[in-house]
């Protein structure tokens, strides 16, 4: 207990440590939109005293290009993803999934991650009006240390967690896990008592000292990763050349707003050979009255103008080149994203890096996604979840990440195929993105159809019979071949 402990405490006290703790700190407040105060700090080191004064008034967080990369890359969750076990959809997992909780949890973590590079999840067994159902904790690294594993880069040996103070655990401030140890400490780095509870959750009995076992086996954190991680376990220097841009933006923008404002005055000049009486006092109250003498004294006042276009265009021109190093369309900078080309094949080139970032970004999550149903399975049975979460090969289906097709130009291409000799089915295949399960249900209900509508009465003799060749013709997808004939 006290070796665990006094590994992870000198971990959390090191100098290296606490600066990546106050990095990931800072990039999340700027994630957040809260990165107001950063911003005053970061001026009043660039410029003087009086300078600073004048632009602080204006300070602009409104260009956040970290958030912004942030919520185009991490929103692999926008969409609900499909679970399966041995590539199936069962309704066993409905407790893990939890009526889509599960993705709007992993839909927030994955947007964390971008910006932080790793992020720790907890699966937690809740009650909520008599249901047992699974939720996600979601811890951000600035908020934990880590011992890391010598040989499994994806797994760690120990982590320590700010945690807050409970009913059980009053004097908590630290919580220590390993794969067979678990303690709550205190300010004092002293493992706390913990108190009993009654059936309402309320403390019913004396505080007693913990066992400090770990009752899952396995570290019920699990570490996830925005991708493989090479060269050490921590990557959220990654996210510092975003962070600088984003600061850079915000002092060009406040200066923008600072030179719009002064478009409406004007700067009083004063040229004399002999001193000019009460000329300080103009500072303070334009309304004073100055006194300039001499034969050659000149007042006047000077237009300050700047070219405030050509200043935006720069601020503008610098952030599209930040957002295209990270994948991200140079014009969506503008607010012009929509414009021109809104679907189709020529949509697709222009967003082929955005959709393979994503698509990478997509595949670090299913390993993910799998280490952590692992976990949730234990966790699941040791806290009564009350049915087991079933076994198997854990998979994950992201929804199509692709830009939207044009509508015309699909069927264009269909009646193309069609004229090709291409099958129906390989037609709703390959040009709308159906799969075999869709083709099968399509064709049953067209089946179905057909036998529930009347069939015509035999025409009479001499008549042409219009309905026959529709009667008798192939259901959708029922009777033509799969293969490809051009």
């Amino acid at each position: 207990m006290i070796d665990a402990i006094e590994q992870i405490k000198k971990v959390w006290k090191g100098r290296d440590d606490r600066h990546r703790r106050e990095y990931c700190a800072e990039l999340l407040a700027v994630y957040k939109h809260d990165w107001r105060t950063l911003l005053d700090a970061r001026m009043r080191e660039l410029f003087s005293e009086e300078t600073y004064q004048n632009l602080r008034m204006r300070l602009d967080t409104s260009l956040n290009l970290l958030a912004w990369y942030a919520e185009e890359m991490g929103g692999i969750y926008a969409e609900p993803a499909v679970r399966t076990i041995d590539g199936e959809e069962i309704e066993g997992l409905a407790p893990y999934i939890n009526y889509g909780e599960l993705d709007a949890a992993f839909d927030e973590a994955a947007r964390i991650c971008v910006v932080t590079r790793e992020v720790f999840l907890r699966p937690l067994v809740v009650d909520r009006e008599g249901q047992r159902s699974i939720v996600c904790d979601i811890v951000t690294p600035d908020k934990a240390a880590i011992i890391p594993h010598p040989q499994d880069p994806l797994a760690i040996q120990a982590i320590l967690l700010e945690c807050c103070a409970s009913d059980a655990y009053p004097e908590a401030k630290m919580a220590v896990w390993t794969p067979t140890q678990h303690w709550m400490l205190n300010a004092n780095w002293q493992p706390c008592k913990v108190y009993p509870l009654d059936a309402n959750g309320r403390r019913s009995g004396k505080g007693e000292m913990q066992t400090g076992i770990n009752p899952y086996g396995v570290i019920p954190y699990v570490p996830c990763f925005a991708s493989y991680p090479a060269m050490g376990f921590w990557h959220d220097h990654k996210s510092k050349g975003l962070l600088d841009a984003t600061y850079h933006a915000g002092i060009q923008k406040t200066d923008h707003n600072h030179l719009r404002h002064f478009q409406s005055f004007k700067q009083l000049y004063i040229r004399s050979d002999k001193e000019v009486k009460n000329a300080p006092a103009l500072a303070l109250d334009p309304a004073a009255v100055i006194q300039v003498r001499g034969q050659s004294s000149e007042v006047g006042a000077i237009d300050l103008q700047a070219n405030l276009r050509e200043h935006l265009d720069t601020l503008l021109q610098g952030a599209q080149a930040t957002l295209a190093l990270y994948g991200i369309r140079p014009e969506a900078v503008r607010g012009q994203a929509g414009q021109g080309v809104q679907s189709g094949y020529a949509l697709q080139i222009k967003n082929h890096r955005t959709q393979r970032i994503k698509e990478s970004y997509a595949r670090s999550w299913v390993r993910n996604e799998q280490r952590l149903y692992q976990v949730a399975r234990r966790v699941a049975d040791m806290d009564q979840l009350g049915v087991a979460l079933p076994d198997g090969v854990y998979g994950v289906k992201h929804a199509d990440m692709s830009p939207p097709q044009n509508p015309t130009e699909q069927a264009a291409l269909a009646i193309q195929l069609k004229e090709a000799g291409w099958s129906e089915a390989n037609i709703m295949r390959e040009v709308w993105g159906k799969n075999n399960d869709w083709i099968e249900a399509n064709a049953q209900e067209r089946l179905e159809e057909q036998a529930s509508q009347p069939r015509p009465e035999a025409p009479i003799f001499g008549m042409p019979a219009t309905n026959a060749a529709a009667n008798n013709a192939a259901p959708f997808g029922a009777a033509e071949s799969d293969e490809v004939d051009a």
